[in-house]
């Protein structure tokens, strides 16, 4: 998980994951919050009087900020009976699906990710007090940017889908008085450059389509982009030309878009 900042002339800054600490709690109580007293760190044994495993995480980000989630009930010894012990692995991937518990990697400290392995996996294993163990297959914990992306687009302090295609483009401006010379050399007198980024999404529904249409609807945005002659992520303020949106299907309880399509100029 990363968090997004930006402002209108600024680019954005991912806050990245520096650290991540689960707190755990067994209680008889239903209702806990952060100030209730016993939490810990590390596993707490739950008994028929303290039934309830409680947890939640505190992330802390490379700004030195931090934030909680909310605490939730992970065990319950009425239910499945008292818990004994609780270990869990962590494993960061680059890929988002076909990780099992024989996958090589896991580690019972949290690894980093970032752009590369952006999927940070876990898994449990609870083992209860007659020996018995209950694991809760791997899924994916946190992931790195947005559903394991980087942010490509931001419009106006909105993070856009990825397209399913991005063209950019780059044009120079050059003085009125540019041109041949009689000798038919160029005298092309550039006094700028602007870019121009062409957009598609492929298949998208009415909502998403009408999100899109929105956000690029204003005569001028600030738009927050990968710039291919930078090397470097910008912002620079644009306009759209025209947009077109064909339909594909058009039936009850689904409306489907063939694609959404328009170019960004640079202003």
């Amino acid at each position: 998980m990363s968090r997004y900042y930006t402002s209108i002339n600024q680019k954005p800054t991912v806050d990245t994951i520096l650290s991540i600490t689960e707190f755990y709690l067994a209680t008889g109580s239903e209702i806990v919050d952060y100030d209730t007293g016993g939490w810990s760190s590390s596993f707490v044994p739950t008994s028929y009087e303290n039934c309830y495993l409680w947890n939640y995480k505190r992330i802390v980000y490379a700004d030195g900020t931090s934030e909680k989630t909310r605490p939730t009930i992970i065990w319950n010894v009425k239910e499945n009976g008292v818990l004994g012990n609780l270990t869990t692995y962590y494993l960061s991937s680059g890929y988002s699906s076909g990780i099992t518990t024989n996958t090589s990697g896991w580690t019972k400290e949290i690894p980093t990710i970032n752009a590369y392995r952006q999927y940070l996996w876990r898994y449990q294993v609870f083992k209860k007090e007659n020996g018995d163990n209950y694991v809760v297959s791997p899924h994916i914990y946190e992931t790195y940017g947005i559903s394991g992306h980087e942010v490509i687009l931001m419009v106006d302090d909105f993070i856009i889908p990825c397209p399913a295609s991005l063209e950019y483009g780059l044009q120079d401006v050059s003085a009125s008085e540019s041109g041949r010379t009689e000798d038919t050399r160029m005298q092309k007198n550039r006094v700028g450059q602007k870019r121009t980024l062409s957009v598609q999404w492929s298949a998208r529904g009415w909502k998403d389509t009408t999100f899109l249409m929105q956000k690029f609807n204003p005569q001028y945005i600030f738009v927050y982009y990968p710039d291919m002659l930078s090397g470097d992520y910008e912002v620079r303020e644009y306009y759209t030309g025209d947009k077109k949106t064909p339909t594909k299907l058009w039936w009850v309880g689904k409306k489907l878009m063939e694609s959404v399509s328009f170019d960004i100029i640079e202003r």
